[in-house]
């Protein structure tokens, strides 16, 4: 599959997104069907954790090469920027607002996951193209 003009490699951005779609509609069928409680605790964990790969972003994007245009690394960072403003925001809205188990919350809570992993996973592909690999 040639994506983004280069070889391979930007198999992973949709490898990521797909993944992040599967825990997602998973997480959010097992929260509605009260099968999966998430505590509060794991909100401050996605939230901190968010925060912190972007402020690692911040500082290590001076250092990325950038001698050569490198669309698999634009699309890794797009995803990335996605995930982390979508974690941030899904993890203040179920921290702030007090939701009882319902259709509303399992959405929310899906979504919150689904943005984590998409987070994580690109986090991965980032490392994977700046690598060569």
């Amino acid at each position: 599959m040639n994506i983004c003009g280069c070889r391979t490699r930007c198999d992973c951005a949709i490898i990521s997104v797909i993944a992040s779609v599967i825990v997602g509609i998973v997480t959010a069928f097992l929260s509605f069907s009260a099968t999966l409680a998430v505590p509060s605790f794991v909100y401050w964990i996605f939230f901190g954790t968010a925060l912190v790969l972007l402020a690692v972003a911040l500082v290590t994007a001076p250092f990325i090469c950038r001698s050569k245009e490198n669309f698999c690394l634009c699309a890794s960072l797009n995803i990335f920027i996605t995930g982390v403003l979508g974690t941030v925001l899904f993890s203040l809205i179920l921290l702030l607002i007090d939701l009882t188990a319902g259709l509303l919350f399992s959405l929310l809570t899906g979504l919150l996951f689904g943005l984590f992993t998409l987070t994580v996973t690109a986090v991965a592909c980032i490392a994977k193209t700046i690598a060569d690999c």
